[in-house]
């Protein structure tokens, strides 16, 4: 532990997942009592997450300062898809229909169609999976996709 002197976790808020957050937790833990036996050489922990509800609790526990932005490069617009139709989530406002011919069965989120779209029009797509299986399921239709896109 001596030559670590900054130990870095991104997704911090995954301290609270119930598969991997007791190991996160054990490594601030002793990481903690690394510090409170050997203040000369503390590791220092820069923690980050964009969904941490709980900032302050979190840095009492790890004796930490905490820091929090709302700053953002680029505006945010929050929208949610059900049935193929879009729509604003702040003014609960209709934006638009996902396409027919970018709509995919037994998928009412519409997360394959809008990334079918994305894709045919030759644009960045960023999908979030709860769950390993879910990321396969979306790579390999997106793999199909790129192939009849191009």
């Amino acid at each position: 532990m001596t030559e670590i002197g900054l130990v870095v976790i991104d997704e911090l808020h995954m301290v609270y997942d119930s598969s991997r957050g007791g190991v996160l937790e054990s490594l601030c833990a002793k990481i903690i009592l690394w510090n409170s036996r050997n203040p000369s050489s503390a590791v220092r922990i820069i923690g980050m997450s964009a969904t941490l509800e709980n900032l302050e609790e979190v840095g009492l526990w790890l004796n930490a300062k905490v820091i929090a932005t709302h700053f953002r490069p680029v505006e945010l617009h929050e929208r949610l898809c059900c049935g193929g139709r879009i729509k604003d989530l702040k003014s609960d406002t209709h934006i638009r229909d996902v396409p027919k011919r970018f709509r995919v069965a037994d998928d009412p989120e519409c997360v394959l169609g809008l990334a079918a779209e994305g894709l045919f029009f030759r644009k960045l797509v960023l999908v979030f999976c709860s769950s390993k299986a879910e990321v396969e399921k979306v790579r390999s239709a997106c793999d199909v996709i790129s192939a009849h896109s191009t």
